[in-house]
């Protein structure tokens, strides 16, 4: 195989963030709404919750927001539509709910035991270089049972190594030997861009079908998990 390493994103990478997301906040805004006797449905408001996660994401990205703000933001906003009323404490309550129970709602694209396990057959390293606690980040790899490819030593957690992305510095964190590296990962400005600074080549999956890469672009990208498999294993 020409690449030595192989690390991946987790979120929207490995597994389908979205859907996960989408589960995990309609069990709590069932319970939410039920609590405050609202007569909206949890699926309309996931709607609108959704729309203003969208909305203020640059607020959040930009750096102009804390995480902290952005979550408060989204929530009351959604709320407010509705004239529900409450207060920052709840939406952090909210979120705080999420991120401890998204594990468990959490599933693999299709087809990534098979590259895996393939993988796993070939004298190549396989990690994970991935922003978020340490704590939510590795109960979602043990609920997916990710720990059958990953060993724990090649798992890089932003809260962990004191790096995140889009810092390339967490990349060359991760380069402690010499090879060839490859990084896997769904976003132009976090993965991409600074994994190619480090000195990664890069698979662009671009799960959510969102930012296209510049038209002058040589990088490769995928909309499908079946489609990184395809160009990895293309290199075998």
């Amino acid at each position: 195989m020409y690449w030595t390493h192989i690390y991946f994103d987790l979120d929207n990478t490995l597994y389908d963030h979205e859907k996960a997301f989408r589960k995990t906040m309609l069990h709590f805004a069932e319970k939410m709404l039920r609590r405050k006797k609202a007569s909206v449905s949890p699926e309309k408001w996931f709607e609108v919750f959704k729309r203003y996660c969208d909305d203020y994401w640059d607020h959040y990205e930009s750096g102009s927001w804390s995480r902290e703000t952005y979550q408060i933001n989204r929530f009351q906003s959604a709320n407010e539509s509705f004239n529900i009323n409450s207060n920052a404490e709840e939406a952090l309550d909210f979120q705080s709910n999420y991120e401890w129970n998204v594990a468990t709602f959490s599933e693999l694209f299709p087809g990534v035991e098979e590259l895996l396990t393939k993988l796993s057959n070939q004298p190549v390293l396989l990690g994970i270089i991935t922003n978020g606690s340490d704590e939510i980040q590795r109960s979602k790899i043990k609920e997916l049972r990710l720990d059958r490819w990953f060993n724990n030593e090649n798992i890089y957690i932003s809260q962990h190594v004191g790096l995140s992305k889009p810092d390339p510095q967490i990349f060359n964190y991760a380069k402690e030997e010499e090879g060839n590296f490859l990084y896997v990962g769904d976003s132009l400005n976090q993965d991409v861009r600074p994994a190619i600074e480090a000195g990664f080549d890069v698979i662009y999956f671009n799960s959510r079908d969102t930012d296209k890469r510049p038209s002058n672009s040589t990088i490769p990208e995928v909309t499908t998990f079946n489609e990184v498999s395809t160009v990895i294993l293309a290199n075998l």
